[in-house]
Protein backbone atom coordinates (compact mmCIF):
# COMPACT_ATOMS: atom_id res chain seq x y z
CA UNK A 1 0.00 0.00 0.00
CA UNK A 2 1.17 3.61 -0.70
CA UNK A 3 0.45 6.28 1.43
CA UNK A 4 -0.20 10.33 -0.18
CA UNK A 5 0.26 12.91 1.90
CA UNK A 6 -1.07 16.23 0.32
CA UNK A 7 -3.01 14.23 -2.21
CA UNK A 8 -5.47 17.31 -3.29
CA UNK A 9 -2.19 19.32 -4.29
CA UNK A 10 -0.25 19.29 -7.73
CA UNK A 11 1.92 16.62 -6.86
CA UNK A 12 0.40 14.14 -4.38
CA UNK A 13 -2.80 14.19 -6.92
CA UNK A 14 -0.32 12.75 -9.99
CA UNK A 15 1.08 10.01 -8.29
CA UNK A 16 -2.17 9.51 -6.62
CA UNK A 17 -3.92 9.03 -9.93
CA UNK A 18 -0.49 6.96 -11.50
CA UNK A 19 -0.82 4.44 -8.74
CA UNK A 20 -4.30 4.25 -8.89
CA UNK A 21 -4.20 3.64 -12.52
CA UNK A 22 -1.52 1.38 -11.99
CA UNK A 23 -4.21 -0.95 -9.67
CA UNK A 24 -2.01 -0.33 -6.53
CA UNK A 25 -3.48 0.34 -3.52
CA UNK A 26 -3.30 3.78 -2.17
CA UNK A 27 -4.31 5.76 0.92
CA UNK A 28 -4.36 9.38 0.65
CA UNK A 29 -4.11 12.01 3.55
CA UNK A 30 -5.70 15.21 3.22
CA UNK A 31 -7.05 18.15 4.84
CA UNK A 32 -10.49 18.24 3.34
CA UNK A 33 -12.08 15.05 1.98
CA UNK A 34 -14.06 17.04 -0.78
CA UNK A 35 -10.70 17.27 -2.74
CA UNK A 36 -10.04 13.56 -2.89
CA UNK A 37 -13.54 12.71 -3.55
CA UNK A 38 -11.85 12.00 -6.71
CA UNK A 39 -9.45 9.58 -5.92
CA UNK A 40 -12.07 7.77 -3.47
CA UNK A 41 -14.24 7.26 -6.27
CA UNK A 42 -11.15 5.65 -8.26
CA UNK A 43 -10.54 3.44 -5.24
CA UNK A 44 -8.06 4.98 -2.70
CA UNK A 45 -8.65 5.09 0.74
CA UNK A 46 -8.90 8.39 2.78
CA UNK A 47 -8.17 9.49 5.54
CA UNK A 48 -8.42 13.52 7.10
CA UNK A 49 -5.10 14.49 8.31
Amino acid sequence: MYIITGASGNTGKIIANALLDADKKVRVISRNTEKVKNLAAKGAETAIG
